[in-house]
Parts: C-alpha cells; sequence; structure tokens
C-alpha cells in the first residue's frame, strides 16, 4: 500500500535528455522540493521538467550551494537472507524517530556512493533517518566471481531484504529510486510483500522497461539514441567524456575533471549487466487499484508507459 508519489522529472530514462541527472548532481531546489513533496499532501504534484534549473554548481564550479556537510554517511555491510552481502551508506539524525525513513536506490553505473556526497547529508538535515544501498553487482555488493548479468527480481529480492531485515522493525519507508532504480522502486511496491509509505521517482524507467522509450527515440532522434546505446551496450559512459557527460550531465557542469573523476567509479559499477528478460511488457505488470482506507488519498494506474506526463495525481 503506497501513501504517496512524487514524481521530479519524468517517466523515461535519464539518458534521454533531461540534465543533470546523475543522483551527486542533482540541485539543493531539487532537494528541497522532493523534501517539500514528502511533508505535502496536496492531491497534485508539479513535475521538475527545465534542465536549466538543476544546476548545483556555484557560477565558477566550484561546489554544491546550500547544502550542509555537517554530518557524514557511515558505510556498512549487511548479510542479508538473500545470500548477498549488500553495502549501503546511512545517516540517522538524532530525533529521527517519528519520521518516515528514505532509502535511495541508484540507477546503472553507480552505487550507494552516488546519494552520499549531498542527498543524505540533506535529508538528514531535514530530519529523515536515511539509507542508500549499492545493489548487486556493484563494486559494493559484488556479485559471485563469474557472473555476468543480474536478473531483475533479485534486485527486487534484495531491496525487499534489505527494508524487512535492516532498516527498524516496523518500517515503511519511501523509496526514492533513480532511472533503473525507479523501475526496482515500482517491482518492490508491485510485489506487495513490504509496507511502503510511497515512492519518489528521478528519471525514472517504467516498470516494463525502457524498450519503447528508447525505440521512439531512434526515430525521433536518432543521434542521440546511438550515443545511449554507446554509454550503456558499449559502456562507454566509463570511458568516453563526451558521452559520458551527454548521458549523465548537463553541458556546462561539472567540469571535465569532475567528471573523469567519476567516470572511474561507473565503468567499475557498470561491468555487470542487468538481465531484464523477465521485464513484463504487459499492462498486468501494473499493480491493481487498491482498496484502503485511508483518507484524501487515491490510487491510479498508468496507462501509457514511458511517456511524459506534466502532472500525476498522487496516491
Amino acid at each position: 500500500m503506497l501513501g504517496r508519489l512524487v514524481i521530479l522529472s519524468t517517466l523515461i530514462p535519464p539518458a534521454l535528455g533531461f540534465r543533470p541527472l546523475s543522483p551527486q548532481f542533482l540541485s539543493s531546489q531539487t532537494l528541497s522540493f522532493c523534501s517539500s513533496a514528502l511533508n505535502n499532501r496536496a492531491s497534485l504534484l508539479g513535475l521538475l521538467s527545465t534542465p536549466s534549473s538543476l544546476s548545483t554548481m556555484d557560477p565558477k564550479g566550484n561546489g554544491v550551494r546550500g547544502l550542509s556537510a555537517s554530518a557524514q554517511p557511515v558505510r556498512q555491510v549487511a548479510e542479508l537472507k538473500t545470500g548477498l552481502s549488500m553495502e549501503y551508506f546511512s545517516l540517522t539524525p538524532a530525533g529521527a524517530g517519528t519520521k518516515t525513513p528514505l532509502l535511495f536506490i541508484h540507477g546503472s553505473f553507480h552505487g550507494g556512493w552516488c546519494w552520499a556526497e549531498h542527498w543524505l547529508p540533506y535529508f538528514a538535515d531535514e530530519g529523515y533517518p536515511v539509507y542508500a544501498v549499492s545493489l548487486r553487482g556493484t563494486t559494493g555488493s559484488p556479485q559471485a566471481e563469474g557472473v555476468k548479468s543480474v536478473k531483475l527480481q533479485e534486485h527486487t529480492e534484495d531491496l525487499g531484504a534489505f527494508i524487512s531485515e535492516v532498516l527498524p522493525p516496523g518500517s515503511e519507508p519511501v523509496l526514492v529510486g533513480h532511472s533503473f532504480g525507479g523501475m526496482y522502486a515500482q517491482k518492490v511496491a508491485e510485489s506487495g510483500k513490504v509496507p511502503l509509505k510511497g515512492l519518489a521517482m528521478l528519471c525514472s524507467v517504467a516498470p516494463s522497461g525502457n524498450s519503447g522509450t528508447v525505440g521512439r527515440y531512434i526515430f525521433s532522434q536518432p543521434f542521440l539514441a546511438w550515443k545511449i546505446v554507446l554509454a550503456f551496450v558499449f559502456k562507454k559512459a566509463g570511458e568516453d567524456l563526451g558521452i559520458c557527460r551527454t548521458v549523465f550531465f548537463s553541458p556546462d557542469s561539472p567540469p571535465d575533471s569532475k567528471i573523469e573523476e567519476y567516470m572511474a567509479r561507473f565503468k567499475a559499477d557498470g561491468a555487470i549487466g542487468l538481465d531484464v528478460s523477465d521485464v513484463s511488457i504487459t499492462p498486468s505488470s501494473f499493480p491493481r487499484p487498491i482498496k484502503h482506507d485511508r483518507p484524501n488519498t487515491s490510487t491510479h494506474t498508468i496507462s501509457r508507459r514511458g511517456w511524459s506526463p506534466n502532472l500525476l495525481p498522487s496516491t
């Protein structure tokens, strides 16, 4: 059962033109919007869809504006019943017992580290207990030797186990997913195996995958589509500076030297591929309307996947 649904940007993969999208460079404005949305019970939430509004660097490119550095996340490893040694980062501010835990889920070529740099300290300063996992197959949560891909179901089961086994008993977290992390968050909600307060999806892949969206881009923006293929299929996002900037960052920030630092991480954390053969592409892959007794809430399903709505009702 979901309490709220927050959409930042659109229900499309992060590489398709809405930048900067690598979470470590999303802005304090975006963070403030997400924080306000989590505390606001309004029935409609607008989408942030203006790329120019998402700059985090000061005019000289020297750093991030408006974010506190009062605390740093703690890195830990949880031994899950799924057999995974899962790396995660966490911050629990004093007096956070009454606030909903936030669980951040990264997308392709990333790890929990991408949230630890700015997002976790920001929301911890807002009083939320925060967690960011490194998914199966990343350097922080390595897959068994010789395994070259991870199935969607494995990510879903690992996330469910983390919520059940690591978060405080009785927790109903809000899942915050970027790119494929948004898809995993939706699949966790779809499974119904763990209680959730809500979802916040940043440039999320739809529950049915991204093939339809990418297919449309082959015809509408073939040059960009080719860059996406190079970045993710041929893993050039960890090797080619220009391609990396195109799919993960804005044209003018951060500086090349900073991107080169991240490219080493992208290459390492993108080595293991995602096997999407178990992704359903039929409407039955969506959750059906849920009957519940919470006042002033509503439940909706999305029938057109991969499109770009302007407004979406909260649930």
